[in-house]
């Protein structure tokens, strides 16, 4: 372990409705060589409300608890971008009957409460060392295959559905931003693609000119600026989109079902700063617009 991931300050949620072991889970993680700060609930409700406010860097959490499962809490909160791809411990007297339910998503681990809080201890302080799943997979050769038909995906239902003529896709574009993109985007619909591949974003944006003339298209009104009620026009985009890739290349991927999140102005980010951006700029009868994924490393 280095210096540098010894002394880096983390933030776990802590997530137990039992008093007693929420205290025992508690005394354990701080008995770790790192600077921690442990954020306590009882509920899953509370703690997705808590994820969606701030970033946490791990997530350890009981299976039965009250109302809602910390299975279904942990696929609540792999849809926030902010915890897209956080480690999640689960410390449960049910581990069997929590596999089965999480199935076989990445960055999950399982320890159950008969072995104790120090084999839960080994693989949280193996996670926040940075000792990662080597992974053969090349991310970006994959990205930049399936960016191939997201390219052409995009102009059949751009094309088909909003009567939109010349789109032309320019050359794909590798960076670590979106702070410089050829094409200026004020709205951005942002889409999880898990699958047992690769896990990454797939992103849909326009300038704000050009969305509105996709909306004027689609729904028959001019607005000489974006307004809330018809912004879910780009989130659908994105996800009929998304919806004819699947339908092409659905056995080689096998991808999971997400929603896609919409980004707007200053708003408008990746879950983390330097994530790979694999894009591409349109140029359209309507304006230019601008398509891309980035690859998520998995643990």
């Amino acid at each position: 372990m280095t210096t540098e991931n010894k002394n880096k300050q983390r933030k776990i949620l802590l997530v137990e409705d039992d008093q007693d072991i929420k205290e025992l889970c508690r005394i354990a993680i701080y008995s770790t060589p790192f600077d921690i700060t442990v954020i306590e609930t009882a509920n899953a409700h509370d703690a997705y409300r808590m994820a969606r406010n701030q970033k946490f860097d791990l997530i350890w959490t009981d299976q039965q608890m009250p109302k809602v499962l910390g299975t279904d809490f942990i696929l609540a909160i792999r849809e926030l971008p902010n915890h897209r791809n956080v480690p999640v411990l689960v410390f449960s007297g049910y581990v069997e009957e929590a596999k089965r339910k999480c199935g076989n998503k990445s960055g999950v681990y399982f320890v159950s409460k008969e072995d104790g809080t120090d084999k839960a201890i080994e693989i949280l302080v193996k996670i926040l060392s940075g000792e990662k799943k080597k992974s053969n997979v090349d991310c970006k050769k994959i990205s930049k295959e399936l960016l191939t038909y997201f390219i052409s995906s995009t102009r059949y239902v751009i094309s088909s559905m909003c009567a939109v003529d010349s789109i032309v896709a320019d050359n794909i574009e590798v960076e670590n931003t979106f702070k410089n993109p050829k094409t200026k985007v004020d709205i951005i619909s942002l889409m999880p693609i898990k699958s047992t591949t690769i896990d990454a974003y797939f992103f849909l944006g326009f300038p704000e000119k050009t969305f509105l003339e996709i909306v004027e298209r689609l729904l028959g009104e001019k607005h000489k600026k974006i307004k809330i009620e018809f912004t879910d026009a780009c989130a659908e985009l994105a996800n009929i989109i998304f919806g004819h890739v699947k339908t092409r290349i659905e056995n080689k991927y096998e991808f999971e079902k997400t929603l896609p999140q919409l980004l707007m102005g200053e708003d408008i980010y990746l879950p983390d700063k330097n994530m790979l951006i694999i894009s591409v700029n349109f140029k359209s009868s309507v304006g230019d617009f601008l398509i891309g994924i980035s690859p998520v490393d998995k643990l």
